[in-house]
């Protein structure tokens, strides 16, 4: 997991008095230089589609080309003012989400064919859907051998041949991702889960179609039947592209 590739996700609200000034400040000044300045390779920013006060109204994904990047962020300069900016200016920040994850498997539709790729990026895809299961630790391990024996080979293909499906994304925790300035701030979510996908859509029809059809309904079947019948999604949400930077 140390050379995989490496999202982090922060993901939080804002009180209406700081929503204008933290979103310019963070559009033209912090997410830029985010990428200019440290490893950070991408960032793209979301918006919930249909907000639900069990989510965040926003969501990014940091994208490091792998954990030892994530640890070097934390010590360029640029970061180290950044955190101590939102300390200082944006306490009222409702934070929610700030964790990192590994890779594990990356699906993309390239040229009409689903290929297994090692990236986190994607191209033409502004629609995604997170979700995560809850999972004692008798389900998560059979969770992650039916992945690895089913869900790769057989129905995560058969999903990506649904029409508007860009992308399948599986992920792994893989610690905090925040830094010692900020830990201060806190955040909402305690109980992250283990691991996380997420499937990339060209529009909000696609997620329609994604979401009615007979290959996520056996899907969803198959690993109940094999994994459990009572798990339980811990997230289920959509978002829209809002911005994003890249090097």
């Amino acid at each position: 997991m140390e050379n995989a590739p490496i999202i982090t996700i922060n993901a939080f609200n804002l009180p209406p008095e700081i929503e204008e000034k933290y979103n310019n400040w963070s559009n033209e000044a912090y997410c830029p230089n985010l990428v200019k300045l440290t490893p950070i390779t991408e960032i793209a920013r979301y918006k919930i589609i249909k907000k639900n006060p069990s989510y965040p109204d926003y969501f990014s994904l940091w994208h490091q080309p792998n954990l030892e990047a994530v640890f070097h962020r934390h010590e360029t300069q640029f970061f180290t003012d950044f955190a101590k900016d939102i300390v200082a200016t944006f306490s009222k920040v409702e934070w929610v989400w700030r964790r990192s994850y590994a890779l594990m498997r990356s699906f993309r539709n390239l040229q009409g064919s689903t290929k297994q790729v090692d990236v986190t990026t994607i191209e033409d895809a502004p629609f995604i859907l997170l979700e995560a299961y809850r999972l004692t630790p008798e389900e998560e391990e059979k969770y992650v051998e039916w992945h690895s024996r089913y869900a790769n080979r057989i129905y995560i293909p058969l999903l990506m041949k649904i029409s508007g499906v860009k992308g399948f994304d599986r992920y792994r925790y893989a610690g905090k991702a925040r830094s010692s300035i900020t830990a201060s701030l806190g955040e909402r979510e305690s109980n992250y889960p283990p691991y996380f996908h997420i499937v990339y859509f060209e529009n909000e029809k696609s997620f329609e179609n994604y979401e009615n059809s007979p290959e996520l309904a056996s899907y969803k079947k198959a690993m109940k039947s094999d994994i459990s019948d009572k798990l339980i999604p811990q997230w289920y949400v959509q978002y829209q592209l809002w911005k994003s930077w890249r090097k």
